[in-house]
């Protein structure tokens, strides 16, 4: 089965404010009807490559494009296709949702009983059929983003670009937020790509893009990311952790109690298996479960941050 194209591929994006670097050289694709993360701490060139794709920044340097056209061509067209929520709210917080929507509508050039009969549709599909008269002002953060993301969504396009899309919602928030961008791209095939520092949020997508400095660090679903970073621990059930602490103590392996068991760390998991489970028979310990863990993905981002 032949690979649809990329809907984003950078190549050596470079950007700078003055002397400041944002982008240094940038490389990273992002999958057509998949969710990519663009995952590093503030000052790592997010926000400015987002802008990029949305045609609101200049390329200066290397090539971009987007749902097949060179950014700098075709703006108008390009920017129909995408739908975006941005960092800091922009819904007007005197209007209600249901006229935030029809206004938003109107602008992409949809007709007023279309845009509303669309409106509707969409919160309904999203839990929010109940607030459509509400002011924007009246609502909690979290259903105000949600909001923000129907109306990202409301004209239909091909890639939905998120930055930093849930600063500041709770977890409840943020689930419920994230649950319905996976429902989206599961019914309509909706390209997803997202700026965040958060390490559990960048689980929810398939592909992560680890980014530092300006430049991609580390690229790879979330799994190959833990598997790549060839470190993790080995996690051994006991009744009692005491005795095995001290038996590994003596060996000179560094143990801690764990819930349930006793917790080893090891560059390689998965060969220390066999010589820890021998070294706890030769003393009469019975093991009842050995599980091996990966490193997390905050202990990936965390390295390659911190790699020169």
């Amino acid at each position: 089965m032949t690979r649809p194209p990329d809907a984003v591929r950078a190549e050596g994006l470079g950007f700078r404010y003055g002397e400041v670097i944002a982008l240094d050289g940038l490389d990273l694709a992002v999958g057509t009807a998949e969710i990519t993360a663009v995952l590093g701490p503030n000052g790592a060139g997010k926000t400015t490559f987002l802008r990029q794709v949305c045609g609101l920044a200049p390329v200066q340097a290397g090539t971009l494009t987007v749902l097949g056209v060179r950014i700098g061509r075709e703006p108008a067209a390009l920017r129909r296709a995408l739908g975006v929520v941005f960092q800091e709210p922009t819904l007007d917080a005197e209007l209600t949702v249901l006229e935030n929507l029809v206004l938003h509508g109107r602008l992409f050039g949809m007709s007023r009983s279309a845009a509303r009969s669309d409106a509707r549709r969409l919160l309904g599909d999203f839990g929010l059929d109940g607030r459509s008269g509400d002011r924007i002002r009246r609502l909690s953060g979290g259903l105000a983003r949600r909001v923000e993301l129907v109306r990202a969504l409301l004209h239909r396009p091909r890639l939905l670009v998120l930055d930093e899309p849930t600063t500041g919602l709770d977890p409840e928030a943020r689930a419920a937020f994230w649950n319905d961008v996976r429902a989206q791209v599961t019914a309509a095939g909706t390209t997803v790509l997202f700026s965040t520092h958060y390490m559990d949020e960048a689980e929810v997508s398939d592909r992560v893009h680890v980014v530092a400095g300006g430049r991609t660090v580390a690229s790879g679903s979330p799994l190959e990311l833990r598997t790549s970073a060839g470190a993790g621990s080995v996690h051994l059930a006991v009744a009692a952790p005491g005795p095995l602490l001290t038996v590994l103590g003596a060996a000179g392996i560094l143990a801690m109690e764990a819930p349930g068991g006793v917790l080893v760390p090891h560059h390689d998991p998965a060969s220390s298996v066999h010589g820890l489970c021998a070294l706890a028979a030769r003393h009469g310990l019975h093991i009842d479960r050995v599980e091996l863990r990966l490193s997390s993905l905050e202990e990936v981002f965390l390295s390659c941050v911190a790699a020169p």
